[in-house]
């Protein structure tokens, strides 16, 4: 098989432009003080690109926890991360990670950052909570676009759940409020639109767990309150989440040497207390399940198991799919598995081994992540050690499946090679698990790597983007003229507007700078003293945008706003709402972004 070919595009660089392209808090974490501030990431930087090649995808990968000026963070580690996109603005994305200060330290907070423009470019927000033991981030989207993070918090002997909100694309969340759960926990929505539409739906482990023997809890008001926990029937470990299609809730994990499945009948009637489990079944896998202590992460898990559906309309509508890394018979240490279900986890398929490298002592298959696309395609990715022979040197794969699981594309290494092994945060890991998701044209990924000498979170973006969720890919539906880009960035204009990172006051779907790209001054006389008014010269116009402009990229969020009452239509004036206010600042701030 051909080796995909690998190209630098650029590095991100701080300017008006990119500024311009953040969401409105500009502070980022703290640069790591063992490490010099304005470091660059390495020779490939946080922006790096693969052409399409014979043999696979074109991918574009971007690191994720970066400083405010783009820049790596040196001495610090990121890994374990969780993704979640907002299905009614795909361009807003939202990441979470255990953010580890410094690498001297097991120490980890919740870091988090986001997108709003389809993860070309990410904004790493402050921890979620500064100081705070939190860990095993994960993310959910409700189908209004509201984003909910579970994160654990650990102190002593107490472990606990606690969920925090996002109304704004993952750019700001609310204080961590209680859920009970327990280590590592993972969380479902129901995105029905029926009985139980909304609904959250998490559960953890048996370790690590103040309510044992109990396992699974739910909230049916957006994560406000949280059932008492209850009973799974039985037990199993390291696993994840998913809503059927009629609001039924199944749960996979692994015990004992077995990948085991379960489900709730009654998971979307408010009513039902508690929410009543079947035994578990059985998940044919080609060998047990890989746990943890292996070579490739010798602290962290090999995998989760994985569990997605088919929500099409399609010949496969409601087929379950688990994904699992196990050992096969033989010499090979680890390989990844997939079954199915169509009939609600009550009987399933042969296993299917999805990765094709010949068996060998040192191929280790690890850290895979499943999603089913809208279409009904189904996507893998994970690392593979087979190329190197070395069990600490891996490279992200990919292949999919467009009959159901049955036979799958030949696997295509994305990614350049990386040592697993690299800054370890005082613990030997690149922790637990990477999250994706599929829609029509590509696979969005999560995934942590050392490419900077350190451990990093990075965005992969695995074919086209296609922001407007039309299954076109953006290029295309611009060159058609079945989108409007005017400002050429390769974005569609509706879609920037939709993602909040174009203006467009008078809702006519044409983004204000490019209705009128050049405006006059911003000049109108203006009150000193006048409260609210934070320019000191009296004469508001230009030189007073790039005060604020030098205001707000230092990160101070303290400066009055510039408010002073405007007359609509004033010579000079060129803002159209009456009111001169920051919002216009940001309207300027996209001017002079496209060359005013």
């Amino acid at each position: 098989m051909a080796r995909a070919r690998f190209g630098l595009v650029g590095v991100a660089a701080a300017s008006i432009g990119a500024i311009a392209a953040q969401p409105l808090n500009p502070q980022g974490p703290h640069e790591t003080p063992s490490g010099p501030p304005g470091t660059p990431a390495s020779a490939l930087g946080p922006v790096f690109r693969f052409p399409s090649a014979a043999d696979g995808p074109e991918v574009r990968i971007t690191q994720v926890n970066i400083s405010p000026t783009g820049l790596n963070i040196v001495g610090d580690a990121a890994n374990e991360p969780s993704i979640c996109i907002d299905p009614t603005a795909p361009d807003r994305l939202a990441i979470a990670w255990r953010q580890f200060d410094t690498t001297a330290s097991s120490f980890r907070q919740a870091g988090n950052a986001c997108s709003l423009d389809g993860g070309r470019t990410w904004h790493n927000n402050p921890v979620l909570d500064p100081g705070v033991f939190r860990t095993d981030p994960v993310l959910v989207a409700r189908r209004d676009g509201v984003f909910f993070l579970n994160t654990l918090f650990v102190q002593g002997s107490t472990f606990r759940c606690d969920i925090s909100t996002s109304t704004d694309g993952g750019q700001t969340w609310s204080a961590p409020a209680f859920a009970f759960g327990g280590d590592k926990a993972w969380m479902a929505i129901d995105n029905t639109a029926g009985p139980g539409d909304g609904f959250l739906h998490q559960a953890w482990n048996t370790a690590g767990n103040n309510y044992a023997p109990n396992q699974y809890n739910r909230s049916t008001n957006a994560a406000l309150n949280w059932s008492d926990p209850s009973l799974l029937s039985g037990s199993a470990v390291f696993g994840s989440v998913a809503v059927g299609l009629d609001g039924d809730v199944y749960v996979v994990g692994q015990r004992s040497g077995q990948v085991r499945f379960t489900r709730a009948l009654n998971a979307s009637d408010p009513n039902a207390s508690p929410v009543s489990f079947e035994p578990f079944a059985v998940v044919p896998t080609i060998g047990p399940p890989r746990s943890t202590g292996a070579a490739p992460n010798p602290a962290g898990l090999l995998s989760q198991i994985w569990i997605d559906l088919d929500r099409s309309n399609g010949l496969n509508r409601g087929r379950i799919y688990v994904q699992a890394v196990a050992d096969p018979p033989g010499d090979d240490p680890a390989d990844l598995n997939i079954s199915w279900s169509d009939d609600e986890g009550a009987t399933w398929s042969a296993p299917v081994r999805v990765n094709d490298d010949p068996p060998g002592p040192n191929n280790w298959q690890w850290f895979a992540a499943l999603s089913v696309a809208p279409d009904g395609r189904v996507d893998a990715t994970w690392y593979s050690t087979h190329e190197s022979a070395n069990p600490i040197l891996s490279r992200l794969y990919y292949s999919s499946s467009s009959d159901g699981g049955a036979t799958w594309t030949p696997a295509v290494p994305i990614s350049p090679e990386f040592d697993s092994t690299i800054g370890w945060p005082s613990q030997n890991k690149l922790g637990d698990y990477t999250h994706q998701v599929s829609d029509l044209t590509g696979v969005s990924l999560a995934w942590a790597a050392t490419f900077t000498g350190g451990q990093d979170v990075y965005f992969a973006r695995i074919g086209p983007w296609d922001c407007n969720g039309n299954g076109v890919p953006d290029q295309t539906d611009i060159a058609l003229g079945a989108a409007q880009d005017c400002n050429n960035d390769g974005i569609p204009d509706s879609c920037q507007i939709a993602a909040g990172y174009l203006p467009d006051r008078n809702n006519n779907q044409i983004p204000d700078p490019c209705e009128n790209p050049c405006p006059p001054d911003l000049t109108h006389a203006a009150q000193p003293g006048r409260p609210g008014y934070g320019v000191p010269d009296a004469i508001l116009d230009n030189n007073d945008f790039f005060y604020y402009l030098n205001e707000f990229a230092a990160g101070n969020l303290a400066v009055a706003d510039l408010t002073t009452t405007a007359v609509a239509g004033a010579p000079g004036y060129a803002v159209p709402n009456g009111v001169l206010n920051n919002d216009d600042f940001f309207f300027y701030l996209a001017l002079f972004a496209v060359g005013c």
